[in-house]
């Protein structure tokens, strides 16, 4: 599967392993491990231009650390770090910027804030913590 994902597509290649994960959870495990290795290869090339994108990636860290993957410590401070990039793409009223806010002028995007919010409102943090803000 990974062959087919561009790393350079990564919220099209998070889609595709969020139907993975899908497949999975619907009685194909095997799938849950292939969303897995490809999510382990894709998460080093998430970058901070696009909120959607780390939101999507955070959501689908959560997703499958909730299904028992990504249990060790590396990925609690891996997904926790994600949630602190992903915050900084919010606004004091709640507006969610798609591309960071030093880059003029500043778009905030519906689709992005439903990403963020979603994924900061549902998904369980490593640790326990609350991804809530």
């Amino acid at each position: 599967m990974l062959d087919g994902l561009d790393a350079g597509e990564l919220h099209a290649a998070f889609y595709a392993l969020e139907g993975l994960v899908q497949f999975g959870v619907s009685g194909k495990p095997e799938a849950l491990h292939e969303a897995t290795s490809c999510f382990e290869v894709l998460f080093g090339c998430i970058d901070d231009a696009r909120s959607d994108v780390i939101a999507q990636g955070l959501g689908l860290g959560c997703t499958l650390r909730s299904l028992g993957f990504l249990r060790t410590n590396r990925w609690n401070d891996r997904l926790a770090e994600l949630h602190l990039r992903l915050e900084r793409f919010i606004a004091d009223s709640g507006a969610v910027s798609f591309r960071p806010f030093a880059g003029r002028p500043v778009h905030f995007n519906t689709w992005a804030a439903i990403f963020a919010h979603c994924v900061l409102r549902q998904q369980p943090m490593p640790g326990g913590l609350s991804c809530a803000r």
